[in-house]
């Protein structure tokens, strides 16, 4: 029987045509779908609004971690931010991680004053040259005084936090004076749950920070605009699907948030107020005013060692509530219930007494505010963070307080 070689490489050539093709067949299609994908992402940036519980993706980048974990501004960030319905502010942040621009070298006789804080400091819906440690600065060097203020306010944290940025940026900012600002609208419930994690260039407060750090989804969902629409989808519609579902109490959270009121950041912190310092607003919980107190005097105290011996000037800052007492009685009327169970006025005393306690020179600025016209001029509509005007006159006010301590 005779062979015919010439049909012995067909079988080759045929299957090696239908690998080709296949192939082709699969790549197209990843392509395809990486193309639908990317089309998809864009069209969610480009379209999506973005639910106003969630307006903080808008200053992706604004925030790094220092090296213990510390939220701090990123340096070298450059950006306009929109704050609530305000117009977008220039947002600037130096190689320190100060908002501003970059310090000129020290000169001699020079004086350097470090404020720390939240959002007041940082100065939420304002540019750069309108917060209130730029016109400290201002106010200082009409004075005659050579300094440099630098600004270490961060939206989203507490007096803790605050100090230990006090100890990151110290050395290199070389500090002369320090200034720490604590806002009675939130610093409490800041610092009774501390725990922030900064991922995305975004700061997440708990249970997100846990998250971030544990569910490859929620890392997703603040990387990609579509994974986040699906994952709000998920937590409307099918809430036990979402990776919140998933998130537990964990003893220390629990020991830390006994007792304190629901709803307690929209009270603009007006429950601190309350007459009973025994006081808990779950049955059971151990008071809540002097675990609070106890977390503000412990982190004050960690300020005088970094400050060991220079000076310190402790700062109270109201929300508009707090200097309107009318205002304020009907905001606690409408969220709390019966007035006759605080007293306006009481949480700055106390605050002030654990600082005077320590031996820490303190300001509230909420007299001078009542002074100075109508309190809707001093804030943006949230009724919690200066307006121009407000941060222009803080400074001023700030700048007898700090003149005295350089002296």
């Amino acid at each position: 029987m005779r062979t015919n070689m010439a049909d012995l490489p067909s079988a080759p050539r045929q299957r090696l045509p239908q690998r080709r093709r296949r192939l082709f067949v699969s790549l197209a299609i990843v392509f395809g779908l990486c193309f639908a994908l990317g089309v998809l992402e864009l069209s969610f940036r480009l379209f999506w609004e973005i639910p106003p519980a969630m307006a903080g993706m808008d200053h992706v980048g604004l925030f790094a971690a220092g090296e213990d974990g510390t939220p701090m501004l990123a340096p070298g960030f450059r950006g306009e931010l929109q704050y609530g319905d305000g117009a977008p502010a220039r947002t600037s942040i130096n190689s320190l991680g100060l908002r501003g621009p970059e310090a000129a070298a020290r000169s001699p006789g020079q004086r350097r004053v470090l404020v720390v804080g939240d959002s007041l400091p940082f100065g939420y819906g304002v540019e750069d040259d309108q917060t209130f440690p730029f016109h400290l600065e201002s106010r200082l060097r009409e004075m005659g005084i050579d300094v440099v203020v630098g600004n270490a306010g961060v939206p989203g944290t507490g007096v803790s936090h605050a100090v230990a940025r006090m100890r990151l940026l110290d050395r290199a900012f070389a500090s002369d004076a320090f200034v720490i600002c604590s806002y009675l609208g939130n610093d409490a419930i800041d610092d009774a749950l501390p725990a922030r994690a900064v991922y995305g260039g975004l700061l997440h407060m708990w249970p997100m920070c846990d998250l971030v750090e544990t569910s490859w989804r929620t890392r997703l969902a603040f990387r990609s605009r579509l994974a986040m629409w699906a994952e709000v989808w998920i937590f409307t519609n099918k809430p036990q699907w979402s990776p919140l579902a998933s998130v537990t109490l964990s003893s220390d959270v629990v020991q830390r948030a006994a007792g304190l009121p629901p709803d307690a950041q929209r009270g603009h912190g007006l429950f601190l107020d309350v007459r009973d310092r025994a006081h808990a607003w779950a049955p059971g919980a151990a008071p809540v005013v002097p675990r609070l107190l106890g977390y503000l005097r412990a982190s004050l105290v960690q300020a005088m060692e970094v400050a060991a011996g220079r000076p310190v000037l402790f700062v109270i800052l109201p929300t508009s509530a707090h200097v309107d007492t009318a205002k304020g009685l009907r905001m606690l009327q409408a969220w709390q219930g019966d007035p006759a169970d605080y007293e306006p006025g009481l949480a700055r005393r106390r605050w002030q007494t654990v600082a005077e306690d320590l031996g820490i020179a303190v300001f509230d600025v909420t007299p001078s505010l009542r002074g100075a016209g109508q309190v809707e001029d001093l804030y943006l509509a949230d009724g919690g963070h200066f307006s121009v005007r407000g941060n222009e006159l803080v400074g001023q006010w700030l700048a007898s307080e700090v003149a005295r301590l350089l002296r």
